[in-house]
């Protein structure tokens, strides 16, 4: 049984990368983020714990924007560029474009004002801000670099 359970679980590990790395190629926001969300739970834990849901919907909301690049641009989603938008004094560039559409670049707009003391306009953010994005950050990267990171660089 044990043995079983073992090759199930590295079938899993192998096909959980290959869906992401497919995804990002073709598939939907919806469907990246919830690849993502299934990869925080098996690799963090619990998804119901404030920061990981924050970490969620910050993914999604990248993502989201990420998708529409590449479907309206050609332009592919990377592992790199992901982790380059997450800087919080880039993420900004993602929704201040005018090309993106209200309804897509607004869900980023909108969770990155909860933020404390954000400034979309700063060249760089106040410590504060910082530390606490910091944390949200660190969660995402963590998933990425542990549960595709390989996976990725290998192609």
């Amino acid at each position: 049984m044990k043995n079983e359970e073992e090759t199930v679980s590295l079938i899993y590990n192998i096909k959980l990368p290959y869906l992401f790395q497919k995804k990002l190629k073709d598939g939907t926001g919806q469907e990246i983020g919830d690849i993502f969300e299934e990869a925080l739970i098996e690799t963090v834990g619990d998804a119901k714990d404030v920061w990981r849901v924050r970490a969620i919907v910050l993914f999604r909301n990248i993502i989201d924007i990420l998708v529409f690049y590449r479907d309206v641009k050609g332009e592919e989603i990377t592992l790199s560029l992901i982790k380059s938008y997450l800087d919080i004094n880039k993420i900004s560039c993602l929704y201040k474009v005018d090309k993106v559409p209200e309804n897509i670049s607004l869900k980023l707009k909108e969770y990155m004002k909860a933020i404390p003391l954000y400034n979309a306009n700063a060249k760089k953010q106040v410590d504060v801000t910082e530390h606490y994005y910091s944390f949200i950050q660190m969660i995402i990267e963590h998933v990425l670099d542990r549960r595709f990171g390989d996976y990725l660089v290998l192609k």
